[in-house]
């Protein structure tokens, strides 16, 4: 992270909140058939009913959350996120929490009988039942454009490392992160830098630090520590849960974990997920924090580069000195 703003480590918030998640009650799965009109790949999920919210159940609330689920070459969820909420953010949270326990087979090429990588949408609803009693939701699912990837033999770097890596360095939100980092060092600076308004070097500035050129300054530093596109999908799934979301807003909005509105559900989902070994491990050897550490002097680079950059763009020659700061 930006030296000017080094998050605390996530993962004792999320061990926080996994240690105060509800025992998992049994539930009944729905077995769904999921198919793609146009490619006739197909597949089967096991999908629980979500649990409902119990203010909107007292409050005789109904609704509807679309939720996109992208299935790997294994059947396994890489990951899940609403496409069409209900309105209700406990809904919304429910739905999710409910999608990411599904239990999939890979999409099946209609022809070859191949894995390939898909995804679908499925479709939550939430009514009571008739006369006020206990309700039934239902999970109804759609369909979505599979992608058509067949399985290639195993390689010392899989072929879906690149694509891995690009899904876990976006569910890692550099970009606001590093956003984050800049507001505060932004506001430190005089309304003038040198003959130079500050809104148009921080203008220049973020304009060096978009979000893709972010993603591609980290990479090497992701790449330094983990090599398993598995595991990277695995963390990145938990990144873009609902309770990883919710503590990556909470800590840079400067929040206390209290003020993050986690739910039971989000802590269960991220249960769940704990439950992977190698996930799990990954964490309690301070994954994180090597993650941290090795993007650390890449992003410090870049900035650099950037004001450099921006200085000689908005400065005009000789106006301003420029010193070419070396460490000693």
């Amino acid at each position: 992270m930006p030296r000017s703003h080094k998050l605390p480590s996530p993962r004792s918030l999320l061990l926080a909140a996994w240690l105060a998640a509800p025992a998992l009650c049994g539930a009944v799965t729905l077995a769904m058939p999921l198919r793609d009109p146009a490619t006739h790949a197909t597949t089967t999920c096991q999908l629980e009913p979500p649990v409902f919210p119990p203010a909107l159940r007292a409050a005789h609330a109904s609704g509807g959350v679309q939720v996109e689920l992208v299935l790997g070459l294994d059947g396994s969820i890489e990951f899940a996120q609403v496409r069409q909420g209900s309105g209700q953010a406990a809904f919304d949270d429910a739905a999710l929490a409910a999608a990411g326990r599904a239990r999939c087979q890979p999409f099946r090429d209609a022809a070859s009988g191949a894995p390939v990588r898909g995804s679908a949408l499925a479709r939550f609803e939430f009514h009571l039942a008739d006369g006020g009693g206990a309700s039934r939701p239902q999970a109804e699912p759609l369909t979505l454009n599979s992608e058509q990837r067949a399985a290639s033999p195993p390689q010392v770097f899989p072929a879906n490392y690149d694509e891995a890596l690009s899904v876990l360095v976006r569910a890692y939100d550099v970009d606001a992160v590093v956003t984050a980092g800049m507001d505060k060092a932004f506001a430190r600076l005089p309304e003038r830098i040198g003959p130079v308004p500050k809104a148009r070097f921080v203008e220049c500035t973020r304009g060096h630090l978009s979000g893709p050129v972010l993603e591609q300054v980290v990479r090497p530093g992701f790449a330094m520590v983990l090599s398993d596109p598995d595991l990277m999908l695995k963390l990145a799934r938990l990144l873009n849960s609902p309770l990883g979301r919710k503590v990556k807003e909470a800590t840079l909005a400067g929040k206390a974990l209290e003020a993050a509105g986690i739910t039971g559900a989000d802590a269960l989902e991220a249960n769940r997920m704990l439950e992977s070994p190698d996930l799990r491990a990954f964490l309690d050897g301070g994954g994180l924090k090597r993650i941290n550490d090795a993007v650390a002097p890449y992003l410090f680079v870049a900035s650099r580069q950037a004001r450099d950059a921006c200085l000689k763009e908005l400065v005009p020659p000789g106006t301003y000195p420029l010193q070419n700061e070396r460490p000693a």
